[in-house]
């Protein structure tokens, strides 16, 4: 059977602290390789992980007892330590702390068995033979480094913190003391860490030979979402001609399957040791010079729990590995291709002249874990979901419904309430009370009032400041007014008469801007049978302005296509209620529907991405029903929301 070793290279030196404004309380936090790929930014950010991300070690093992490590290590809580049963019926038998496919000859027969084939539950890396002839002591340390460096309890004041200072550990064991294993054991490894819930695969180990069996093994992590870290080796190879594996897996693949990590030194040149090549190299990391966890057996002569001086190819994996798991805490619906993305396209990139030698050694570039995170969190407000609405009934109750579940109620007049909000899980009514605005909370508690300037002004909840905290806005309604007012949720005028170019008879509106995360104000009026839109953005300047050949009765703004750009939905008022005609960003006309033709008569219509798939849809309350209806601009129905009034509102989510 085809052989694998590890990448190590151990080349012993002292390491150079560097110094940050911000990083955990732990005495060697600091190290080089975590300023320069922006973990200290990332830290200071509050990127610290969740327990709820699993990241599946596949080394030689680790140490789980080791004090740095056994909070952050994965537990398989379904199955009962020591009973010699199957539990969770996963195949494995009191796998509590993972697996070690590491055949062994448990009963010393001489032979491996079928059972003793498939191997055991002890997972910690041995060192009773640690010193002996064909064991390497310093193997032994291997898979333990490689936890550090991903998941070392952080911000406890004790040794060093991992790049998450908050995940699970699943240790999966491939590779005995000499570091040597064989590919049928890493196949099973990754089936094993896939249906047991790991969300990031780090492989820092290298083979040649590429099974049919081990393809198979990736492409099975990549369906199920999980991404797959793999080093690169560290014989100084160029792998387009001579390709290791699993590292090279994907490379006559149009798919990025497994992001392949080569290792720089200080100076961010590649490390003398380090393979290349573009078709398996994607990006690099700092592999020369870390400092990690290390095996804790002080009766077997291991007596460090925390050392440095770590080179290899080994050790720059598991950085990848952690930013991945650090953006799957961000975006825990984000599968491989999302998360390969964001670590991708946020790389420090500094090529020569010679782009095509860049890309052999560097892939994309070096590593930028804060700016990652940055693209990650950033697509959190891009897609942001508005699902929540209310409906006022005529006793003047009101029911709040939000798609999974959250229901409150307010008694008041039915004219008095003129929007809502949900901010910092808390819904929030906007009340008018004569010449005051009042916000009140879900269960009646006034927080705030002002007096606000006319009584002729539409009332919107939305950020146009450019902090993302919700303010108040006012915009003229139907009037001559060219002025609008920003209020905070204090009461506190930020801005006001702002130009809008509003004349008398337009209508005032606000829509969300997923480029710059923020509203944009928009206006519409009708001119000789045409319909006039002008659209300004956050920097108060005019975007652009459009002139449709139609008569609107309605104009409503959203991404209806899910392309990222604004399309344009108009009810003419010439048309049956049924009618709507849509407009691209351009202004040009790309289709019309007569749809909903049961709905007879006035219908309160609103556009919103109901079920936060990045399309928006029409949420349309027919004055007449109790019920509201959601359909796609294609009449597409997407869902019936039954008691629910037709004095529809729609709550703004922050």
């Amino acid at each position: 059977m085809k052989k694998y070793i590890l990448a190590l290279i151990l080349i012993l030196g002292f390491l150079p602290l560097t110094t940050f404004a911000a990083f955990p309380n732990d005495p060697f936090a600091k190290q080089w390789a975590f300023e320069d790929i922006q973990i200290y930014e990332a830290w200071e950010s509050g990127f610290i992980g969740s327990r709820e991300v699993v990241v599946a070690i596949i080394d030689n093992g680790f140490d789980t007892h080791h004090p740095e490590l056994l909070s952050n290590t994965w537990k398989n809580i379904d199955e009962i330590a020591g009973n010699g049963i199957d539990d969770d019926k996963n195949g494995y038998i009191d796998d509590v702390w993972g697996w070690s496919f590491l055949p062994i000859d448990i009963n010393k027969d001489g032979e491996i068995d079928a059972e003793e084939q498939r191997g055991n539950n002890r997972v910690r890396p041995e060192v009773n033979s640690a010193a002996m002839d064909g064991n390497d002591p310093d193997i032994v340390h291997h898979g333990t480094v490689v936890a550090g460096l991903i998941g070392a309890r952080g911000n406890n004041g004790f040794l060093g913190s991992g790049i998450m200072q908050r995940v699970s550990l699943m240790n999966v064991r491939v590779v005995d003391n000499s570091g040597s294993g064989v590919f049928e054991a890493i196949d099973d490894a990754i089936y094993y860490a896939v249906d047991n819930g790991a969300d990031v695969i780090n492989v820092s180990l290298v083979g040649t030979g590429m099974e049919k069996e081990l393809e198979e093994a990736i492409d099975y992590a990549y369906e199920h979402g999980v991404v797959v870290v793999a080093a690169a080796g560290n014989d100084n190879m160029f792998l387009d001609e001579t390709p290791q594996y699993p590292i090279s897996s994907d490379k006559d693949s149009d798919i990025q399957k497994v992001l392949g990590v080569s290792a720089i030194n200080e100076g961010h040149s590649i490390t003398i040791f380090s393979n290349f090549g573009s078709s398996a190299v994607d990006l690099t990391a700092p592999g020369q010079g870390i400092s990690s966890t290390l095996r804790y057996a002080p009766k077997n002569g291991l007596k460090d729990k925390y050392g440095d001086g770590w080179n290899g190819t080994s050790f720059a994996a598991p950085m990848v590995s952690a930013t991945a798991g650090l953006i799957k805490s961000i975006q825990p619906s984000w599968r491989a291709k999302e998360i390969y993305e964001a670590i991708l396209s946020t790389v420090h990139k500094t090529p020569p002249e010679d782009e095509e030698t860049y890309a052999h050694l560097f892939g994309n570039g070096l590593l930028q874990i804060y700016d990652a995170l940055v693209y990650a969190k950033e697509q959190i407000v891009a897609s942001k979901p508005v699902n929540i609405f209310i409906s006022v009934f005529e006793d003047g109750s009101i029911s709040t419904f939000k798609k999974g579940g959250v229901q409150a109620t307010h008694v008041g007049k039915v004219e008095d309430i003129v929007t809502a909000f949900f901010y910092q899980d808390n819904i929030y009514y906007v009340i008018r009370e004569d010449d005051k605005l009042v916000i009140k909370t879900a269960t009646g508690e006034r927080t705030t009032s002002w007096e606000v300037p006319t009584d002729e002004v539409n009332v919107f909840v939305a950020s146009v400041t450019g902090d993302s905290i919700p303010e108040i806005i006012l915009t003229p309604k139907n009037s001559s007014m060219h002025i609008y007012w920003v209020y905070d949720l204090s009461g506190r005028l930020v801005k006001e008469k702002l130009q809008v170019i509003a004349k008398k008879g337009s209508h005032v509106e606000l829509v969300y801007n997923a480029e710059s995360q923020q509203h944009d104000i928009f206006t519409w009026e009708t001119w000789n049978d045409k319909t006039i839109i002008t659209v300004y953005g956050v920097d108060e300047r005019t975007q652009n302005t459009y002139m449709l050949d139609i008569h609107a009765r309605n104009v409503l703004i959203g991404d209806v296509d899910g392309d990222n750009k604004k399309e344009f939905v108009v009810m003419p008022k010439n048309g049956a209620w049924e009618d709507i005609v849509l407009f691209d960003d351009a202004g040009e006309k790309i289709g019309e529907k007569q749809m909903l033709s049961y709905f007879n008569g006035p219908r309160k219509t609103i556009l919103a991405d109901y079920n936060a798939d990045g399309i928006d849809e029409l949420i349309i309350a027919p004055f007449d029903a109790k019920e509201l209806f959601v359909y796609t601009v294609e009449g597409k129905k997407v869902e019936t929301i039954r008691g629910m009034s037709g004095e529809l509102r729609l709550l703004t989510v922050f």
